[in-house]
Parts: structure tokens; C-alpha cells; sequence
């Protein structure tokens, strides 16, 4: 499915189009291909009601006045040369109308870039179209061939098949609804759709920058080419100043200059105690000023009187 269906398909749907609106785009669309004759065919039928013919009417108009698109004012006429000669009575009627806006396709133009004139095909179907409208003579006999045609094709598939034949006068009922699409299952959801744009804006995107990579590196020497890979072959590995990446850092390092892990310490700024100290510090609960309780106090006086006389005093 393109891009230009997907866009269709979603406008479909935000716009509520009915089911002859639908078929009407899907006919006329910007797509260098159609209108089938299924198509068409499918569209004539619903012409034979009222309501479903001037809904496709409608939307005919619309597409030949959209002169920045020559396909879809080029396949509007194909199916309006093929609604006259298949379609009821009432489309001719309408087109009336409306004639002076087929009148003026006779003098489209639509040059493309390179120079081609698109504008020459509108102009020829436009011609044929208006003489089918004015000439009423010619117009009945192409509609009779096209109901003899019709009706041996119509025979020709029932003699191939096991159907039953069907009726070359039976016309389909349409019921207009507000719905318009008879079934949405083959249609994408509106998350779908922009899910898809989106990737595709995405990829567009992204092949632009390879792009513009591509050129850029197109205009470089071969010297700055080299240049330029080694520093990326280097940021894969360090940073500017050649240290090593944050992510491939150990969590926990040794101290540069060998000191061993310092220990936890309390809120004031003292070294916890750990079992693993060398160093004894050879704490007591004495106290170290005090005198020694096992040997005699230096420092203290003898039990006897300094003072006092020797008892054998020759002076006593």
C-alpha cells in the first residue's frame, strides 16, 4: 500500500465520505493507473439511485476543478465519457448543468518540468465528453452499444461459472448511511496510519543525515580522513587527555600514592580501632603519674623522725 492510498484511506475516514464518494476518489485518484472497469462499472451502478448519483456528481465536480492535478481532472472525464453511456439518464441531466466547466477543459493546460504538455489528454477527453452532452443522437447510440457489450459480457461470465446469471436490469440498492465505508476491515486504524508516517518521517530523516555525512566526508583529504577515524577509533576507548572512560572505571581504586584505605573514623575526627593494628599501644586502666603500688614510694618519708635525736645521743 503507498503512501498516497494510506493518506486517501485516512481522509476517507475523517471526512466521513460515503460509500459512492469513495469509490468516486478511489477512481479518480492521483495514481498513475486507472480508473478500472470495475470501478467504473460499480459507480454506474449506483447512479441508478438518487441519492448515491448526486453524491458522485458531487465529487466529480470537485475533481475537475482541481486544475494542479491533471490525473484527477483527466480521469473524471473517463468515468463521466463512461457514466453517459452506462449510467442513468439523470447523470446527462447534471452534467448540463455544469457544462460550461467541460467546455473550459477544452483549453487545458499542464506543462510539467520537463517541458511535456499533460494538458493535451485532458483537452482530447474533454471534446468527446462535450459531444456526447450535445449530441443527443450520437449519445443514444453509444448507449446502446454499450448496454449490447454489457450484456454479453454479462453472459459470457455466467456461462464460465456456476453462478446464476444476473439480471442485465437489475440495479443495486444503495442506503446511504452515515457511516459511508461498507467495511472498515481492511482498512488501517489512525494509530496505524501515523505510526507509519512517522516511521516513515524517520527513515527519511535519518537517510538524509547519512547523506549529508557522505558528502561531507567526500570533501575532506585523505589526511584529515585519517585523522578523523583514528580520533574515533581513540573515543571509543579514553577520553581527550587519554584517561580511561567513566563506565570502565573501577568502583573502588587503591590510593595513587600506596597509601593503605583509611579506616572509618568517629564524627570528631578519631581513628576507629580495628584488629588489625600493628601497633600496640599498650594502654591500662593505671594511671601512669601514680607511683607503683608493688615497689616502695621513692618520693615519700621514712617512719622515723628526721628530726628527732638518735636514741644513743652521746649529747642526750
Amino acid at each position: 500500500m503507498t503512501s498516497s492510498m494510506l493518506r486517501r484511506q485516512l481522509k476517507n475516514l475523517v471526512q466521513n465520505y460515503s460509500e459512492a464518494e469513495v469509490k468516486v476518489r478511489e477512481a479518480t485518484s492521483n495514481d498513475p493507473w486507472g480508473p478500472s472497469s470495475s470501478q467504473m462499472a460499480d459507480i454506474s451502478d449506483l447512479t441508478y439511485n438518487a441519492i448515491a448519483c448526486s453524491e458522485i456528481m458531487t465529487m466529480l465536480w470537485k475533481r475537475l476543478k482541481d486544475d494542479k492535478n491533471w490525473r484527477h481532472i483527466h480521469k473524471s472525464l473517463t468515468l463521466l465519457e463512461y457514466l453517459l453511456k452506462t449510467g442513468d439518464d439523470r447523470v446527462l441531466l447534471k452534467m448540463k448543468e455544469n457544462i460550461y466547466i467541460v467546455k473550459a477543459l477544452t483549453e487545458y493546460r499542464f506543462v510539467e518540468k520537463d517541458g511535456k504538455d499533460q494538458g493535451v489528454n485532458v483537452r482530447e477527453k474533454a471534446k468527446v465528453v462535450l459531444v456526447l452532452m450535445e449530441d443527443d443522437e450520437k449519445l443514444k447510440a453509444e448507449r446502446e452499444f454499450a448496454f449490447k457489450t454489457r450484456e454479453k459480457t454479462s453472459k459470457g461470465a455466467a456461462a464460465s461459472s456456476a453462478d446464476n446469471v444476473k439480471d442485465p436490469g437489475y440495479k443495486p440498492v444503495y442506503v446511504p448511511g452515515a457511516t459511508g465505508l461498507p467495511s472498515l476491515d481492511n482498512i488501517p486504524s489512525v494509530a496505524d496510519l501515523t505510526a507509519s508516517f512517522a516511521a516513515r518521517k524517520e527513515e527519511r530523516l535519518r537517510q538524509e543525515a547519512e547523506k549529508k555525512e557522505v558528502d561531507r566526508r567526500a570533501k575532506l583529504s585523505e589526511d584529515e580522513l585519517a585523522w578523523e577515524d583514528a580520533g574515533k577509533s581513540n573515543d571509543a576507548k579514553s577520553d581527550a587527555w587519554g584517561g580511561e572512560k567513566e563506565e570502565e572505571k573501577e568502583e573502588v581504586k587503591k590510593d595513587p600514592w600506596g597509601a593503605p584505605k583509611k579506616p572509618s573514623s568517629d564524627p570528631w575526627g578519631a581513628p576507629a580501632k580495628t584488629e588489625e593494628d600493628q601497633i600496640e599501644t599498650g594502654e591500662t586502666d593505671e594511671d601512669p603519674f601514680a607511683a607503683p603500688k608493688d615497689k616502695p614510694d621513692p618520693f615519700s618519708s621514712s617512719n622515723g623522725d628526721p628530726f628527732n635525736a638518735p636514741k644513743d645521743d652521746p649529747f642526750g
